[in-house]
């Protein structure tokens, strides 16, 4: 990647790091629908006037609106009110750790989907990220889930992972008719109408929310909504799909780094294992198709002609 795109992204894990813990104090003041509601209700209004600004589009071409409703289903209202319900009660790092499995899904998903073949490692590597998300579940009940041995509200994260991986995956392809900027401002717009589900009940909880979780909703609607998702198609644009998700191994330690300054949460000791296990998992899938690159380049030049 170009130094452009990696301080980019570095400028990413950031912002997302620091949107796991914005949520729960958020969520202090507004349901999980309400958060995701506003966050994107903002969000949107920054691409909206950025678009205007510089004359950019708002909308794809009539015969790429079904695949992009789709990216933005995926990517947008599905991913974000996963997340938001299941941080109810699953903490910032925590989160953020079953997030990180997102590149490890991403290999899998552009195996299946594009051909790229995934080596026997991969997959290794794949179920120890699903074993760390095991851990990471078993160790981050909250009080209310206290008699619990498992978080299922774990398992919403998980959903929203894959959903941001297969996000990550289908993209690609609409980069050959739109800059990063324009699809990321597809994909929010029309990724919003469905929140619209929320509605009901919406101006009463922000009216009644604390200032708090106002701002932390707001802030996460302009950061790491509207700015990061522009960061990211335009990464995308620029860098093959594993090269750009591998830096996101950056956000869980960003995250339960901010999550402790911000809301002083803790990890428990299981839920860092947890995490450890997972990202190793997501680590050997990254290596294994690294190796499997390299062979491939050699191979395809020994066959050049000399």
């Amino acid at each position: 990647m170009s130094i452009r795109v990696t301080l980019s992204m570095l400028l990413l894990t950031i912002f997302w790091g620091s949107a796991f813990p914005a949520i729960k104090v958020a969520l202090t003041g507004m349901t999980p629908g309400h958060l995701t509601l506003i966050r994107f209700l903002v969000a949107s209004a920054c691409f909206i006037i950025y678009s205007r600004v510089a004359n950019t589009r708002l909308l794809p071409d009539k015969r790429d609106l079904p695949y992009v409703m789709l990216l933005a289903f995926l990517g947008i209202s599905f991913y974000h009110s996963a997340l938001n319900f299941g941080q109810q009660h699953v903490g910032a790092g925590a989160g953020s750790l079953i997030i990180a499995t997102a590149p490890a899904l991403s290999a899998a998903l552009a195996s299946w989907l594009l051909g790229e073949r995934l080596p026997v490692a991969a997959w290794c590597g794949l179920l120890l990220s699903l074993a760390g998300v095991a851990l990471i579940s078993s160790g981050s009940s909250d009080s209310s889930l206290a008699a619990q041995s498992f978080n299922p509200y774990a398992l919403l994260i998980l959903a929203a992972a894959f959903a941001t991986s297969l996000y990550a995956v289908l993209q690609k392809r609409m980069f050959t008719r739109y800059t990063g900027f324009e699809l990321a401002t597809f994909v929010t717009l029309i990724g919003t109408i469905p929140l619209l589900i929320f509605a009901p009940g919406f101006a009463a909880d922000l009216r009644d929310a604390n200032l708090s979780a106002l701002v932390a909703a707001i802030y996460t609607g302009i950061f790491p909504a509207a700015l990061c998702y522009a960061i990211f198609a335009y990464a995308l644009s620029q860098a093959p799909v594993v090269r750009v998700t591998t830096m996101l191994y950056l956000v869980p330690v960003n995250s339960t780094l901010f999550a402790w300054l911000l809301i002083a949460e803790v990890p428990a000791p299981l839920t860092l294992l947890g995490g450890v296990v997972a990202l190793a998992g997501v680590i050997v899938v990254q290596w294994s198709k690294w190796q499997a690159a390299k062979r491939g380049a050699r191979a395809s030049l020994q066959q050049s002609p000399q």
